[in-house]
């Protein structure tokens, strides 16, 4: 792009020096007019150009000029000009030559304006195949620039796709690489439970001897301390119930001599009781005996009387 500005600008620069040169032309046979239009043709073409604004003011000060002396001469239009007084000869001579002198200024303005519109047409002639060999180059640039970059889009993507490919090659390794480590970490974890399992089994095995060693030993413990418990309990229950005995036997002892006393005194109560009972006895045979004995004798007297 920094080539194609750079040829662009070449390019005003020299079309506007085609049209300062056409100017200076147009200016050197009075034609300040063409000239001022064609030097600002060249402004436009190249606005910075110093030789356009130069040929401006050189321009301006001959119109000025121009202008100026015709003004000079149009002052006093009611005094006419006061030729020198000569013959009718020299009169026709000056103004066949004058008229001469015009007709080959005029040619040559005819001529000048010609020339510079050929070169108008040349030059924009030469703008069109300017700008066609710009457009074409811009093309070509254009195009060159497109392949550039499917150039560099395609080479982008195949190392994309091929760092994809390492990727996922790396992708895999590390993945196959995580397996094994994975399957060795599995391997070397299973086998260290297992060994903890039968440390553990081990350590549970000469736990469980100890605590059947301690347990024996307290079992042991336990019985003789029961033993000994045992018979200080017996000899403790022997003691109470040998007191007990004693009591027991003091209170039978006691139980019996008032049970003795009670029973001689129940005894001599009953032989009293039966004493009582058998002289009642006794008396109440005596009252039945006496009775049946009256009774028989009425019965007797009854029988007797009938």
């Amino acid at each position: 792009m920094a080539d194609i500005d750079e040829a662009t600008r070449q390019e005003r620069r020299k079309k506007a020096g085609e049209f300062l040169r056409m100017a200076d032309k147009l200016f050197r046979a009075a034609d300040y007019e063409g000239a001022s239009r064609l030097v600002g043709l060249a402004k436009e073409a190249d606005p910075n150009n110093p030789y356009a604004a130069a040929y401006e003011h050189r321009i301006q000060y001959a119109i000025d000029k121009r202008d100026g002396r015709s003004q000079d001469t149009a002052k006093t239009p009611d005094q006419p000009l006061r030729p020198p007084v000569t013959s009718d000869s020299s009169v026709t001579a000056q103004g066949t030559i004058s008229s001469i002198e015009e007709e080959e200024r005029l040619r040559a303005i005819t001529d000048a304006k010609r020339q510079a519109e050929e070169e108008l047409r040349l030059i924009a002639e030469e703008e069109v195949r300017t700008r066609a060999i710009a457009e074409a180059k811009r093309k070509a640039d254009e195009d060159q620039r497109r392949k550039a970059e499917e150039e560099a889009h395609r080479k982008a993507e195949e190392e994309i796709r091929r760092k994809l490919d390492e990727a996922n090659r790396k992708l895999e390794e590390e993945r196959v690489r995580h397996q094994e480590e994975e399957r060795l970490r599995l391997s070397a974890e299973q086998q260290r439970k297992q060994q903890e399992e039968e440390r553990r089994k081990q350590e549970e095995g000469e736990r469980k001897k100890s605590e059947e060693v301690v347990r024996l030993r307290i079992q042991e413990e336990a019985q003789k301390k029961l033993e000994q418990e045992r018979r200080k309990l017996e000899q403790e229950a022997l003691q109470r119930l040998e007191q007990e005995r004693s009591r027991i036997t003091e209170e039978m002892r006691t139980t019996l001599l008032e049970l003795s006393k009670k029973e001689e005194q129940a005894a001599a109560e009953r032989r009293a009781a039966k004493e009582e009972e058998l002289r009642r006895l006794e008396e109440d045979s005596k009252r039945k005996l006496e009775e049946e004995k009256a009774r028989l004798k009425t019965e007797k007297k009854r029988l007797e009387d009938e």
